[in-house]
């Protein structure tokens, strides 16, 4: 069996360094943790405006939805975006024509899935979260758009 390799110190080392290929996974996934957080943030928002959650994240070939959510009758898609800097436009500006086809694409794919034989009423929400003004994300303004498009 291999000896353990020790540091400066003649201690056991219990963890390898990274590896460089690991290193260049990491804005992602810190990327993905933020996207998490700003996504249960818009969730908590929403609830507290008296949406019911249905699904966080549906997954299918067409694309993602963040949260699809219950509005009284209303079946809710609901994308979240978050834009640390206004250097490339704001959180709720990054929700181009090509983004809300793709949405509509992936809730077309939900609809049929869930519900053959008749549509809900739905409507497509944005929930942008701009900046990073305050050391809490909570804290950052969180701006609604309700019916911000349509199919």
């Amino acid at each position: 069996m291999p000896k353990k390799p020790k540091d400066e110190q003649g201690q056991t080392r219990s963890l390898r360094p990274l590896k460089p290929s690991l290193l260049t996974k990491l804005p992602s996934t810190l990327a993905m943790i933020t996207g998490e957080k700003n996504e249960r943030l818009a969730e908590r928002f929403l609830k507290q405006k008296g949406l019911k959650l249905i699904k966080r994240n549906y997954r299918c070939r067409a694309g993602e939805i963040d949260l699809i959510m219950a509005d009284g009758a209303s079946l809710v898609f609901v994308e979240v975006r978050f834009r640390k800097h206004k250097k490339y436009g704001s959180a709720s500006e990054s929700v181009n024509l090509r983004k809300q086809q793709k949405l509509i694409k992936a809730a077309q794919y939900y609809l049929l899935a869930h519900f053959p034989s008749h549509e809900p009423a739905c409507r497509f929400d944005v929930v942008a979260i701009d900046g990073n003004q305050t050391p809490k994300l909570s804290q950052n303004p969180i701006e609604w758009l309700p019916n911000a498009f349509t199919l």
